[in-house]
């Protein structure tokens, strides 16, 4: 997740639709973990079986702990990231999301990966869709399962379905949602023109479009640049660090 940066290099636009991301300021540490491209997890392994997969309880603020299935082996979708424990710290924020906020809202979560921002939001009363390649579908659906309790809590909802960037989208449920939530997803340089596609597709006037990620390249930014086209652009900072390793 990016934090400390200036803001001041993305091009805002008229539009209404509103683009926001999220910073935390690093420590020396995480810097220095950057660059050697590490992210340490404070993560509780509950299970581990013999084909590599994992079971982790993971707490996200002191009332709020779920259970995540990830399988690192199979790649980068398929395993928790800091990226996804801060947006999901962040939903909770009650100076930014008062009681009830998400009461009801409809969500997508693109690149869901693991799911867990989407899974939180469906906690606090939202709708959730989980999307990313249809090969992690299965994941994300193990997931919404072993957190069911947790997302029925407050009467939300949660499935999983598959959007592949770049494909025609013709499933109506993917249109104009209240809130899109995306973490890490800013990763791959050759994916940006399709995440920005996807937004455009998909977000309304009165969307809101919470982001955050983990500045790895300097060419993270140009995806901002881009995006700042199409979409008013807002760096967010807030203190973080209930569910992500700080030191």
């Amino acid at each position: 997740m990016e934090g400390g940066s200036d803001s001041s290099d993305v091009e805002l636009s008229d539009n209404e639709e509103t683009f926001f991301r999220i910073g935390r300021k690093r420590s020396k540490k995480e810097e220095e973990e950057e660059e050697k491209g590490e992210e340490e997890l404070d993560n509780h392994l509950v299970e581990e079986t013999e084909t590599g997969e994992h079971v982790l309880q993971i707490k996200i603020v002191d009332d709020i702990q779920l259970r995540i299935r990830q399988t690192p082996r199979m790649g980068i979708a398929f395993q928790v990231w800091n990226a996804s424990l801060a947006l999901s710290e962040f939903i909770c924020n009650k100076n930014f999301f008062p009681d009830l906020y998400w009461k009801n809202k409809s969500v997508i979560e693109l690149g869901a990966g693991t799911g867990i921002p989407g899974i939180i939001a469906a906690h606090l009363g939202a709708k959730s869709i989980l999307t990313d390649l249809p090969q992690v579908i299965d994941q994300l659906n193990s997931n919404i399962q072993l957190n069911k309790d947790l997302i029925e809590f407050n009467h939300g909802s949660c499935e999983a379905l598959p959007l592949t960037w770049g494909e025609k989208i013709e499933n109506e449920k993917f249109q104009r949602p209240d809130v899109i939530l995306a973490a890490d997803v800013v990763y791959w340089e050759f994916l940006f023109d399709l995440l920005i596609s996807v937004l455009n597709e998909i977000a309304g006037e009165e969307t809101k479009i919470w982001f955050s990620w983990q500045r790895r390249r300097k060419g993270d930014n140009q995806f901002f640049k881009k995006a700042g086209k199409y979409f008013a652009c807002t760096q967010v900072e807030v203190d973080l660090g209930n569910s992500i390793k700080d030191e």
